[in-house]
């Protein structure tokens, strides 16, 4: 009997280290029975360095470190007053690259369903596209420079993203046609949509945010917002299916954009129990130990305006006006670090906050808290919610989009606070570090409630999936 061919899995994602996303996307990667599926991941960019490095088992490749290796130049692209540097140091390149940009958006226009058209007025934006670029190449007799547009449209979306396009279509030269695609999230289902010719191969995209939250939250202005909307819709649009880690983004994708429910799907992330309880009973520096006669609270999160640690600030500086014992250990970075030390200094609360920086074990503050602190104003399926759970710690947390009332079971593991509401986030703290009858019966809730997300499980049903793709059945 001829053994069955191993599946190829090839996972696309933006960094090799940063949040969530990149921990589930290594769990997937490693946990991925190898008897079954040989494993494949495209990094974008090189991001920080992984403090797990991957196993020799798993095959990276690194697009930002191909390019950096690369000879050639890079043209000037100019849209909306940003540099955008993209592909060929001579005007006969430019013309090659002008005529892979014409022939994406071809395919992008002729796969949209016509409803869709009229509703987007994509014919119109192409059409205007083109007469730019005809208008500035007149001007400037083909001088291999992008042309100046005035608005943010479809084609700024793909001009940002287009060396990485056209590196992608190299790097799948190399991949067979029957290897299944899984891309992390929007900009590497959108790099990969646009990379493509057909036919396409078989992909299955991963959502890792409440998508219409979160636009709202990473694009302000309409314009760029629709634009960026109308490539990842139609990157999922030719997706076998999408996947959402809560039930709540799938519904959310679902009723705001009219995804097929058919061809969604909600995918819990593994979490590897035993080995966050391992590492979670390391010690804590010394210089932290002494505090253990305080509560102790902890927020592990990127210090970025989507996770709104000031929150943390304004809740602190209430929750001393009665109850001054305790400390909270942040652990992470960010671009909002500086603002978050200013704003403690001016809240005198330097020794109330105290910013740890990131840390490749953030397990072992976990376990000596009492409680974890999360203040977002969005997420889907936080790990850092069920990591907590697994140390043993109670969740605070804002009720935004999805994923926390789903994870805390609508607050029988967890107490869960209006977004952005300082006052009932101080509220809460002080439930947890005073009422011990209230925290003793959310810890023992959420004991077993956990383990469902545990790894082993998890894996299985990931499994089940890129197996039911690869075979071309329905999902």
């Amino acid at each position: 009997m001829t053994p069955r061919k191993k599946q190829l899995v090839v996972f696309i994602a933006l960094k090799r280290w940063g949040g969530g996303v990149e921990r589930v996307l290594y769990e997937l990667a490693h946990g991925l029975d190898r008897h079954r599926f040989t494993v494949k991941v495209i990094f974008l960019e090189e991001g920080k360095s992984n403090p797990i490095p991957y196993d020799s088992s798993v095959s990276t490749i690194c697009l930002e470190s191909a390019e950096k290796n690369s000879a050639g130049a890079r043209p000037h692209c100019v849209a909306d007053g940003v540099n955008f540097a993209y592909a060929s140091k001579t005007d006969g390149n430019w013309r090659i690259l002008r005529s892979m940009i014409t022939h994406s958006l071809r395919n992008i226009y002729h796969i949209i369903p016509l409803p869709v058209r009229a509703r987007l007025k994509v014919g119109e934006k192409i059409k205007q596209i083109r007469q730019g670029t005809k208008k500035y190449l007149a001007r400037t007799g083909d001088k291999g420079e992008f042309p100046i547009v005035p608005n943010y449209t479809v084609l700024n979306g793909i001009c940002e993203n287009w060396l990485l396009v056209l590196q992608m279509r190299e790097a799948l030269k190399k991949i067979p046609q029957d290897a299944i695609m899984i891309p992390m999230d929007e900009r590497n289902t959108v790099i990969l949509w646009l990379s493509q010719v057909l036919p396409y191969r078989k992909v299955i995209a991963s959502q890792h945010y409440p998508y219409s939250q979160a636009q709202a939250l990473r694009y302000p202005e309409l314009e760029v917002r629709r634009a960026k909307e109308w490539l990842y819709l139609n990157a999922c649009r030719s997706a076998e299916i999408v996947t959402f880690d809560s039930e709540g983004s799938r519904l959310d994708f679902i009723k705001n954009y009219g995804a097929s429910a058919k061809r969604t799907l909600f995918m819990a992330n593994p979490i590897p129990c035993n080995s966050i309880i391992r590492k979670s009973k390391m010690p804590l520096p010394d210089n932290l130990k002494q505090l253990n006669r305080k509560t102790i609270f902890v927020q592990v999160a990127r210090l970025v305006k989507e996770k709104n640690p000031l929150l943390l600030v304004a809740a602190c500086s209430l929750l001393r006006r009665k109850y001054d014992d305790f400390v909270v250990f942040c652990v992470g970075n960010g671009p909002l670090f500086g603002s978050m030390q200013d704003e403690i200094k001016r809240m005198y609360l330097q020794d109330h906050i105290l910013l740890l920086g990131e840390q490749a074990n953030p397990y072992p503050y976990m376990s000596n808290s009492r409680a974890l602190l999360l203040t977002s104003m969005a997420e889907s399926s936080p790990l850092v919610l069920l990591e907590s759970l697994v140390c043993g710690v109670v969740p605070v947390a804002t009720d935004c989009v999805a994923g926390p009332r789903e994870l805390l079971g609508n607050g029988k593991y967890g107490l869960l606070v209006p977004p952005n509401d300082a006052h009932l986030f101080a509220h809460a703290m002080y439930q947890l570090a005073t009422d011990n009858s209230l925290y003793d019966r959310l810890r023992k809730n959420a004991s077993e409630w956990v383990l469902r997300f545990d790894s082993p499980r998890a894996l299985k049903e990931w499994e089940k999936l890129i197996e039911t793709v690869g075979e071309n059945r329905e999902s």
